[in-house]
């Protein structure tokens, strides 16, 4: 199968996974809430807070090892490829007995010193912290096998194991309402069955391509230092992620209060799924851009990158520009009741994730080269500062959309970051990118946006109208501007053929 077909199937089948993930979880929420109730389940969020904030470490060790695996994959070294693979679950047995040791000790002293829940119900959060942390031992485990099946673009059967974890989620959430006392200690320890269940499924799954690998030595301490390099600076960029928007939530909080704080828990939420198709696009064509370097395929990785960068942006535009349109409509049918600031926050969460999605296959490009030191420090530079701009205004004016005009300066620096780089070390020319952003990414914004405002200027007449109306519109301008404007020759062509031969055929 060429590389081609291969990055488009794996995208359907993301795409297919994101979309029943979405619908299993968002019933599974509401299920959990209703059987735990508005009390355990904000204790069970702030224990499991504890554990998040290492969180972000799983993101970047995952990042890291696929790179190097797919890396060796491109090279067709088996040695180094073996090496990094048994070096990758030794690094991560060890790590994740270090973040479970320190989530521990900060975790216990914030339930017996701060937390504020019943002092008799103090031992019950401590063993759901440990079950907690139990979980979080065994998803840092787990990366490596995971890291092994995306390089080998085994996307069918990720799709596969993340579903039916979200099927087992949703069964929990039914399970404990069969319950009637401790309801909160059953649903972590259940919570746990299927982290484990999931572990040993990945597990299984890898061993299909890991079990001929033959450990050679153990890895060169030059080739150590750059896994433990690249990962350190991935964290330090994750890190000052996380800490940006945990800071956010805090400033909030005390400017605004509690209420603008839930706005921004919904509109968070709304917009992660929103994400989730351009992300799992990216991750479905990150192991060809970062074997396509290693096997110094120019010409295949200069297309897969900018194709790739195209058609992530097209889709989250795709996305949210209905959205943002409708979306007083879909949370008055989802939630029914809902604080103010909701909409304006969506709205401008969704025009920071089309920022973001403009450079989204440049990130694994930049990745896939290995020198990511300089890029790191600057995203984390740009997300202080920006953050301490957010908390002068909000000083000042206790607006709350200072925080996401914040987020938005951000992201647009960390675009302006990730073009500089690329072009610095020589990984794509600065005219390409330019002629991307100017002839097909903007272009297509000022269509699409211009084309949904003269419909809700001129032809609104009511919600569920406007939102037919708005569905319509979609289906007829994405897939035409798409194929006549969007897409060049080479795509048009490529997409002709994959039509004609049938997808899923085999040859």
């Amino acid at each position: 199968m060429s590389k081609s077909k291969q990055a488009l199937k794996n995208s359907l089948y993301m795409y297919l996974r994101t979309g029943l993930q979405t619908i299993i979880t968002l019933f599974s929420v509401r299920i959990v809430l209703s059987n735990l109730g508005v009390v355990d389940f904000g204790l069970y969020n702030t224990i499991g807070s504890i554990v998040v904030l290492c969180a972000f470490v799983t993101s970047a060790l995952s990042n890291s090892t696929q790179r190097f695996i797919s890396f060796e994959l491109g090279r067709n070294d088996d040695e180094s490829l073996s090496n990094v693979y048994y070096e990758s679950v030794k690094l991560h047995k060890y790590l994740s007995l270090i973040i479970a040791a320190i989530c521990e000790v900060i975790g216990l002293v914030f339930i017996f010193k701060y937390m504020n829940v019943d002092p008799n119900r103090r031992w019950e959060m401590a063993l759901v912290l440990q079950l907690s942390i139990a979980c979080f031992v065994y998803n840092i485990v787990l990366v490596p096998f995971r890291a092994v099946l995306t390089a080998y673009e085994r996307f069918d059967w990720i799709s596969i194991l993340t579903i039916v974890e979200a099927v087992l989620k949703l069964v929990i959430a039914y399970l404990v309402g069969l319950f009637i006392y401790y309801r909160l200690i059953v649903y972590a320890t259940l919570f746990l069955l299927i982290t484990i269940i999931v572990f040993y499924s990945y597990r299984k799954c890898s061993r299909c391509y890991t079990r001929n690998y033959v450990r050679y030595s153990t890895l060169g301490k030059k080739q150590l230092m750059n896994m433990l390099s690249f990962s350190g600076w991935n964290f330090l960029g994750g890190l000052g992620q996380v800490l940006m928007n945990q800071f956010s939530n805090m400033i909030i909080n005390v400017f605004c209060g509690p209420v603008v704080n839930a706005a921004q828990s919904i509109a968070t939420q709304i917009n992660s799924y929103v994400n989730k198709f351009t992300q799992d696009f990216i991750s479905s064509i990150q192991p060809q851009i970062v074997k396509s370097f290693a096997s110094k395929d120019n010409a295949y990785l200069d297309k897969v990158v900018f194709s790739g960068l195209k058609l992530s942006y097209f889709l989250i535009v795709a996305v949210s520009v209905p959205l943002a349109f409708n979306v007083e409509l879909v949370l008055k049918l989802w939630l029914g009741e809902y604080p103010s600031f909701v909409p304006v926050f969506i709205r401008l969460l969704l025009v920071n994730s089309a920022v973001v999605a403009a450079t989204g296959t440049i990130s694994t490009l930049i990745e896939s080269n290995g020198n990511i030191k300089w890029t790191q420090i600057s995203y984390t530079i740009v997300m202080v500062l920006c953050t301490i701009i957010s908390f002068v205004r909000l000083y000042s004016t206790h607006d709350p959309v200072w925080v996401y005009y914040s987020m938005i300066l951000s992201s647009v620096l960390c675009l302006i970051i990730r073009v500089y780089f690329s072009c610095r070390f020589k990984l794509m020319k600065l005219d390409q990118y330019l002629k991307v952003l100017f002839f097909y990414l903007v272009p297509y914004t000022i269509c699409y946006l211009l084309l949904f405002y003269a419909l809700n200027t001129y032809i609104y007449v009511g919600e569920i109208y406007f939102v037919l109306a708005s569905f319509a519109l979609s289906l007829l301008f994405i897939p035409i501007y798409g194929y006549i404007v969007f897409l060049n020759n080479e795509e048009r062509f490529f997409l002709k053929r994959i039509v004609q031969s049938k997808l899923f055929e085999k040859k």
